[in-house]
Order: structure tokens, then C-alpha cells, then sequence
């Protein structure tokens, strides 16, 4: 007998969520990065490099926030589809998801400075490496929550949403 159908329409959702909300927290580090990359180690074109910063950000927040979703969705359908219920470790799953995926944002947007900038600074990668795996721990574990609430609406024996049932 095959497993029921999962419902797709919260997974879609919290996708639709999170990517864009990890776009724009990230264009906004970015903006923060390289602002904080001209006022420590003297960047050359701080304008530039700034509105680069957000833009860099946003590429690796988006693509970030991509990868988050295609595991923590993966996930989800598989133990709904072997147990019928997938909030076990989800807001772990979520962190630990993130914590990776604010690594990949991270690297693009410094690595995309430093090639802008035209130079290369250890400490201002492993900076800002450290305040991505910290932010990332912490929004994946927030975007897990999001995940586990979704997970409980996917379930196929859960009454749709807007329904009175008890």
C-alpha cells in the first residue's frame, strides 16, 4: 500500500516565505559587511562596494535560503511519507540547515567583496564567516519553527486550513 499523499500547499508556502525573508536579511548584512569592510580594513570604493554588498547578499541569501529549503522540505516529505508525522527534530534540522546555508550565503558575499576589493583579508573572512554560522544558527532554528508548524498543516490526515474541526 503506497503512503498517502502529502499536502503540498504549506511546504510551497513556507518556501515562498523563508527564501525571500533570507534575501533580504542577508542584503542587508551585506550592506552591513561592507560597510563594516571600509571602516576596519580601508576599502577602496565604499559606494560601490556597498551597494555591491547588498546586491552579493541577496544573490547568497536567495540561493541560501534555496538550499535550506530544498533539505528541510526533503526532510519533511520523507518522514511524512515512512511516519505519517515529521515534527520531530525539525526546528533542529532547521538550525543546523541554516547554519549551513548562512556558510554558503557568507562565503559568496565575502568572497564576492574580496574579489571587488581587489584584495584578500583572512580576518575579515573568517569575521564575517563567524557572524554568518551565528545568524544562521539562529534564523534557521526561527525558520525551523516555521517548518515545524508547516509540517503539522502537510500531514495528510490534518483537517484543511480555515476548518473548525477538532
Amino acid at each position: 500500500m503506497s503512503p498517502p499523499p502529502v499536502r503540498t500547499g504549506p511546504l510551497i508556502w513556507l518556501a515562498v516565505i523563508v527564501c525571500p525573508l533570507a534575501a533580504g536579511f542577508t542584503g542587508w548584512l551585506g550592506g552591513l559587511a561592507a560597510m563594516m569592510y571600509q571602516l576596519y580594513w580601508g576599502a577602496a570604493g565604499a559606494v560601490n562596494l556597498r551597494s555591491a554588498g547588498m546586491l552579493l547578499g541577496l544573490v547568497g541569501g536567495l540561493l541560501g535560503g534555496m538550499a535550506w529549503c530544498a533539505l528541510i522540505l526533503g526532510v519533511i516529505v520523507r518522514r511524512l511519507r515512512r511516519t505519517g508525522d515529521a515534527s520531530g527534530r525539525i526546528v533542529a534540522w532547521g538550525a543546523f540547515a541554516g547554519h549551513g546555508a548562512a556558510v554558503l550565503a557568507g562565503g559568496i558575499l565575502l568572497g564576492g567583496m574580496m574579489v571587488l576589493n581587489g584584495e584578500w583579508n583572512a580576518r575579515a573572512v573568517l569575521a564575517g564567516l563567524v557572524v554568518s554560522a551565528v545568524a544562521g544558527l539562529a534564523l534557521g532554528a526561527l525558520a525551523g519553527l516555521l517548518a515545524w508548524g508547516a509540517a503539522a498543516m502537510a500531514r495528510p490526515d490534518a483537517p484543511p486550513p480555515g476548518s473548525r474541526a477538532s
